[in-house]
């Protein structure tokens, strides 16, 4: 976390890729359309039951898609209730090919957000902070995130920190977030 806050200062976002080899393999693939599952509706909501969804986090790190995320795509289970995978959007340049496998396999309840905070990982409170106008900065952070958002067909992010005031820049920038 002090590295990733340190980075952050400077406006660099971190795209963990802990042992994560051949990438320049894995990277020569070109998709030309993402597209997550067709969302089943929302269920109207009955007081009286309990509802279970999950959201799973750790996808921004590119190596758990090379085999240990698999394991829940593949189960006699998946798709028995609402799961979102966090995935780092930037696995459309790192790893085309085996996040649309993952799209390819995704239940009608599955969902895939950004994780960690947008495009790669930061520490908003903190980002571009080195700079004389952060604002800026983290507008360009986020404006890079709405492209890979965009590409990717995600609508939700999910960010490691940050007060209102941060959230409601995200808002504004991603527009088409839900």
């Amino acid at each position: 976390p002090q590295g990733v806050a340190f980075a952050s200062k400077y406006a660099k976002a971190l795209v963990c890729t802990d042992h994560l080899r051949n990438t320049c393999v894995t990277s020569g693939v070109r998709i030309d359309k993402w597209t997550q599952p067709k969302q089943t509706p929302t269920p109207k909501l009955d007081r009286s039951k309990i509802y279970i969804a999950l959201a799973l986090s750790d996808g921004d790190n590119m190596n758990v898609w090379r085999g240990f995320s698999q394991r829940y795509f593949t189960h006699k289970d998946h798709g028995k209730i609402p799961v979102a995978f966090g995935m780092g959007p930037a696995i459309a340049d790192i790893q085309p090919a085996i996040a649309q496998w993952y799209y390819a396999h995704a239940a009608t309840n599955t969902e895939f957000f950004a994780d960690v905070s947008g495009i790669a990982y930061t520490k908003l409170k903190v980002y571009g902070a080195a700079y004389t106008d952060p604002p800026a900065v983290m507008d360009g952070y986020l404006n890079w995130t709405r492209i890979y958002l965009d590409k990717m067909n995600m609508r939700t992010v999910r960010t490691v920190s940050g007060d209102d005031a941060f959230l409601k820049r995200y808002v504004a920038r991603l527009p088409k977030m839900h």
